[in-house]
């Protein structure tokens, strides 16, 4: 299992990075083992849901907001590296891959996301 990981602006400068195209098909099968089983159950049920506000694609990286108990807001980072790797990233204060992520991977796996450009990186703060 992938362990949540603070991502840095060093992706950003990693030219091969935004160049692969991913197979997201073969990404989301690959992708759900990444989390423990009563996590995928909680995940599925948030999408279920419509717990997922915004899902946003842009390169390899999908940026989302998801709505948690109480309705709290926690934005969701995925940067996939490929389609067997990809590192996570949430707002909430749970310590590994959490229902957040799982939710997005099947908004993913479902294509609900909006492929954009950004032409700044602080502009993501604006959108989502």
């Amino acid at each position: 299992m992938e362990i949540k990981t603070q991502i840095t602006d060093e992706l950003y400068e990693d030219d091969n990075f935004n160049d692969k195209k991913i197979d997201e098909n073969e990404l989301v099968d690959t992708l759900i083992y990444d989390f423990e089983d009563f996590i995928a159950d909680r995940g599925e049920e948030y999408y279920n849901n419509g717990r997922v506000k915004s899902v946003y694609k842009s390169d390899n990286t999908y940026y989302a907001k998801v709505y948690g108990s109480d309705y709290n807001e926690y934005n969701v980072r995925i940067d996939v590296y490929d389609e067997y790797s990809a590192e996570y990233e949430c707002s909430c204060p749970y310590k590994d891959n959490c229902k957040h992520e799982y939710a997005v991977i099947l908004s993913i796996a479902n294509k609900e996301y909006e492929e954009v450009v950004f032409k700044e990186k602080n502009f993501l703060k604006m959108i989502i």
